[in-house]
């Protein structure tokens, strides 16, 4: 099946989307979203509130886990670079993260037809995962539309770790029709510079 948005159908299935986030891609990210890495590092990240668990200095679950960093430590003695001091990895991915890489890779593989645009999003993360953990997105339509000559197709989302959900989501697109499309670049083409 080649793989084009004016040809999807309802119940269209696309091929799997392999996504493994690295730490140098949640670092990428964190940078570009302005938040602190060490809000993702360690096990409170990763959901593990138990006191003990190594969240924090004296044990416990306080938000002072993710206090300010000193020397390249964060508060509870984790290295900030994302890896710990026995060198495994410990960022947990950030959802948003997981759930833009999953459209990017769906972009990779289906691009965009000229003047669509991205009209709706919806995520609900499952479980948080770490980096390096490969995650396998499965898309699918379901629904699509036409008004007017325009497409409106609905694509549902699930990603999966182990055979796990880690995240699902809908996303909506709008293309314009065709034909209307032509006619606005012949137009384009012919009128002058000014």
């Amino acid at each position: 099946m080649t793989l084009d948005f004016r040809t999807l159908q309802r119940d269209d299935e696309l091929p799997p989307i392999p996504v493994t986030v690295s730490a140098a891609d949640v670092r990428a990210y964190l940078d570009a979203t302005g938040e602190p890495l060490e809000h993702w590092i360690g096990a409170r990240a990763l959901g593990d509130d138990t006191p003990g668990s190594g969240t924090s200095g004296d044990g416990t679950s306080g938000d002072s886990t993710f206090g300010e960093k000193t020397s390249g430590e964060s508060t509870s003695g984790e290295n900030t670079s994302g890896e710990n001091r026995s060198g495994e990895n410990s960022v947990t991915v950030p959802p948003l993260a997981l759930g833009a890489l999953c459209l990017a890779g769906l972009m990779e593989r289906l691009p965009l037809p000229r003047g669509a645009l991205h009209i709706g999003q919806d995520f609900d993360f499952v479980r948080p995962i770490p980096a390096g953990q490969p995650v396998q997105a499965l898309i699918r339509v379901v629904r699509r539309s036409e008004r007017g000559g325009a497409v409106i197709l609905a694509l549902e989302i699930e990603a999966s770790a182990d055979g796990r959900p880690v995240l699902r989501g809908r996303t909506t697109v709008l293309f314009p029709p065709e034909d209307d499309r032509d006619d606005r670049d012949a137009d384009a083409a012919e009128k002058p510079a000014s």
